[in-house]
Formats: C-alpha cells, structure tokens, sequence
C-alpha cells in the first residue's frame, strides 16, 4: 500500500529544501529518541525533526492505519462514523487514513501539544486542498502535564503512537478520558515491539474494567494466551516513497511497518472465529495458520493440498499475517 498522490507531493512540498543530509540527520535523532522511550522533552521539538517526520515516519503510519481503519469498515458496513477526536494527532496522519476509508467523516478535531505539528497538519491540508481542510480542528493537549478533559465526543477515538510518551499514570488517565468521549469505539495504536503491546494489554485490561467490547485484534475477552517471550503483533508492507528512501538511507523500495493496535466498542462487537498472530506457513503441499480463538486459545488450522485442495488454496492465497479469520 502506498500514501494518496495528494499527500506525496504535500509532503515533497513541505520538504522542498530541506537537504537529505538534515532529514537523514534528524530521523536518526527520531529514531534515537523513540528507542530510548519517555524522557524529559518531546520526541519531535523542532521544524526540522517534523520534516524528518513526514517524510520517514507519517507513510508507514498511514498505511497501518488505514489498514486498521479498512477492517472496521467491513465489519460495521453500514454504519460509519461521521465524527472523529484524535489526540496526540501529530501532522493529522489520522484524518489523511480515515477519511479516505470514510467519506461520511464531516467533523474531526485533532489534539496535540506540538505547535510544529499543529502547523504542518494545517499546511499539509492547505496544500492537498483536502477536503475536510475548513472543518477540521487543531487543538492544544499536553496529555503528559494536563488532566484531560474535552467538551463533546465523537463516533470514533484514536490514540496512535501516543502511550509510549506518557508515565504509567498519564496512560491510564488518558485512555479512561478518551474512552469517556467515545459515542462508538476507540482505537488504540502503538510500535510493534514488546514494551508497545503491554501498554495495549494494560489498556485492554482498564477498558474492559471501564465495559468495553473488544472489537480487534481479540476474538475474546479472556486474558491474553501469548507466553512471555511472544507479542501480539503484526506487520503491513509500505510502498516507500522517494522521501522515505532518502531520509531512511534505504535501497529497497519497501519497509514492513510493525505494530500492535487496540479497538474497543461500546456495544458488541460482530464475532469472528480468530485472529491470525502469526506469518502463516506455506510449503509446496501444505499451508498452516495460527490463530488466537474467541476462546483466547491459540489453535492452528492446517490444510495439505492433496486431501483439502479448496481449503489449501484459500489459507495459502486469501489469508495473511494479521488477518481476522472468519
């Protein structure tokens, strides 16, 4: 998957003049900063590390969310949300994923503490003449240092690539604030790595407390049957862009983005047999997937070709690491 035309050449406009030595020099910074988790200053504090931004990070976010976004879509068909709060919004990668899944979205407002972020949001929609440009709303939130509070809610929530900037007691306040505003779901998403997916598993726990329905990646609401050495998560290729190889030093003209994500409802969820938590394996002859059930248990399914060549043919072809399994 690759980011909308629109996009692409806002953001080449954005960083017209910027050398590939100061991009590849603050995307080292970035990456530094995101490996070393919460420290006394904002990851990104300056224009220049917002460039670093959109051009190396904001595509591989927006094609994880826009995934995230599209299985929402075919399983709630017929009723789309029409208003969004998205907090920790950074330069608006939220909005640019759902609303080109939902064109029922006329009302988003978008939260963060960044005014470099703020302002290139602003500029990246005035360039793209995006449409939601005169509707959406850029707001001031610091989650670290401030008590949320939010006048009105919204049909869908988000929260991506936020927790991991908060102390534990910010995290907690935020997500049963964010689930305060949610009409329908919220969404929660952070880094594929270990530390990323215990904060989502400490996120599912107060929710649940709080009445939620577990939406995706669960299946059920049991506790997780992952071991200790395992992580809930997943990966989706991106298509990298010219900015992305230059930023990135990268020669491939891919990256798998890794990450684990969280959404709950505030009414049952439509079931689904499993979730696929791993790469399937596919051999010549035989293909196996491994799901985590509606019973949190996890189970493979496997098919050899010579006995169940149908059932061989969509576990190898239809089914992918990430997957829910109807």
């Amino acid at each position: 998957m690759q980011i909308p035309p629109q996009l692409s050449a806002a953001i080449n406009e954005a960083i017209h003049g910027q050398s590939v030595t100061a991009l590849r020099r603050d995307f080292n910074d970035l990456s530094a900063a995101y490996a070393r988790g919460r420290g006394p200053s904002p990851f990104v504090d300056s224009e220049d590390k917002v460039l670093a931004y959109i051009a190396t990070r904001m595509p591989s976010m927006y094609v994880v969310l826009r995934s995230i976004f599209e299985e929402l879509a075919d399983r709630y068909p017929d009723t789309p949300p029409h208003s969004l709060i998205d907090v920790g919004a950074g330069p608006g990668t939220v909005l640019w994923a759902a609303s080109q899944v939902w064109e029922t979205l006329t009302s988003i407002r978008q939260f963060d503490n960044s005014t470099f972020f703020r302002a290139m949001g602003k500029q990246l929609l005035t360039t793209a003449r995006h449409p939601l440009e005169q509707s959406a709303t850029w707001e001031e939130l610091d989650l670290q240092h401030d008590s949320p509070s939010f006048s009105g809610s919204a049909d869908l929530v988000t929260a991506s690539y936020v927790l991991g900037e908060l102390s534990t007691s910010a995290q907690q306040n935020a997500i049963r604030s964010l689930w305060e505003i949610a009409d329908r779901w919220i969404a929660l998403v952070e880094p594929g790595t270990p530390d990323g997916f215990r904060r989502l598993l400490s996120a599912r726990d107060i929710l649940l407390r709080q009445g939620a329905h577990l939406v995706a990646p669960c299946a059920g609401s049991l506790d997780c049957p992952l071991s200790s050495d395992r992580w809930c998560h997943f990966a989706r290729r991106v298509e990298r862009t010219r900015a992305q190889r230059s930023g990135k030093s990268a020669t491939l003209g891919f990256e798998d983005e890794k990450y684990s994500f969280l959404v709950c409802s505030k009414t049952p969820a439509p079931p689904f047999r499993g979730r696929i938590v791993s790469p399937p394996t596919v051999l010549k002859h035989e293909v196996s997937v491994e799901l985590c059930d509606a019973d949190n248990h996890l189970t493979t399914i496997t098919a050899r070709k010579r006995e169940s060549p149908e059932t061989f043919r969509e576990l190898a072809k239809k089914y992918r690491w990430g997957d829910f399994f109807e």
